[in-house]
């Protein structure tokens, strides 16, 4: 049988550290218990979800079995997504930067460059706190807007198995 279907399976494997390459038949008439699998590779191949491949060289030939490969119709790597959203957020950062120096362009430009710097020093600790302090409580507003609109959940027995159900208020 081995002389008819010289399909093998091909394994990199190292003993002591010294590289080797397994041979496997895919049907060992002397191994019954292999050769069930390796009738299950070959109705796979017929199947078509696996491959045979061939390499032929100077002194031998192998016809190895592939593994299955499954296709990804349009695959989107995590990577871009996470790249096109970092742009995003950087060129939305810079817009803000140019917006602030503009500002303060403009603000320099009314007062004729009569300011005092010591200004500067006192209006980011007052402007900072309110402007960083009022995005944060959009954060618990947001909280209890959820808690409150969500229906009132019950933990019930139905045929004998529990489950959340949605009560009516």
């Amino acid at each position: 049988m081995n002389d008819l279907v010289a399909i093998e399976i091909m394994q990199y494997a190292s003993v002591d550290d010294t590289p080797m390459i397994l041979f496997q038949p895919t049907l060992d008439c002397g191994d019954p218990h292999w050769s069930f699998y390796g009738w299950l590779h070959i109705v796979e191949w017929l199947q078509g979800s696996r491959k045979v491949i061939s390499f032929q060289g100077d002194s031998t030939t192998w016809e190895l079995h592939m593994p299955k490969i499954r296709f990804k119709s349009i695959p989107t790597p995590f990577h871009l997504e996470f790249h096109m959203r970092f742009g995003f957020f950087y060129v939305l950062y810079m817009c803000h930067c140019w917006l602030c120096v503009d500002v303060a362009f403009a603000n320099v430009l009314y007062e004729r460059g009569q300011f005092c710097g010591r200004n500067l020093y006192f209006f980011s600790p007052v402007v900072g706190l309110v402007w960083i302090g009022r995005p944060l409580h959009l954060l618990p507003g947001l909280t209890a807007m959820t808690m409150l609109r969500s229906a009132i959940i019950q933990l019930v027995l139905v045929d004998g198995f529990t489950r959340l159900l949605a009560v009516k208020r």
